[in-house]
């Protein structure tokens, strides 16, 4: 008996292996963490984020956050600034170190992608149709 799955379940389900193929990928050829693959990535296309808002937009708890943090600046990948006018709040920014290995993982996160896309059987290009439909009815993108 064929079991059911509903078209949304298959979309997340689709999504989670896509990401787990990325970061795996990401992983092996930048030679870092995943998670620090993700917020140098982050960090590099929304530079001069604050510490709570990058925390926010990944979706850690704060000590976690400020873990991943330390371990960057120890690399040499990215700075934090307190802010002179409220003490309480940290900018994360990208080192020159930080943007060449940030360039590496956008380059590294678009070969994954390219590399997952030939892997799919049916047209591509009629998916992300389907896909960025989806996007916008849910309200996250661009009207078309």
């Amino acid at each position: 008996m064929k079991v059911f799955e509903h078209p949304l379940a298959l979309i997340l389900r689709s999504s989670k292996l896509i990401e787990r193929k990325v970061e795996a990928h990401i992983e092996k050829t930048c030679a870092m963490k995943r998670s620090h693959a993700r917020l140098l990535f982050i960090v590099s296309v929304h530079p001069g984020l604050s510490q709570v808002a990058l925390r926010e937009m990944i979706g850690i708890s704060a000590p976690v956050m400020s873990r991943q943090i330390d371990d960057m600046v120890a690399l040499g990948y990215v700075t934090r600034t307190v802010d002179p006018d409220n003490r309480r709040v940290h900018t994360i920014s990208l080192t020159k170190k930080g943007i060449r290995k940030s360039e590496s993982v956008g380059y590294e996160l678009q070969a994954a992608f390219d590399k997952i896309s030939e892997s799919i059987p049916h047209n591509i290009d009629s998916i992300t149709k389907h896909l960025q439909q989806v996007v916008v009815s849910l309200g996250e993108g661009p009207k078309q």
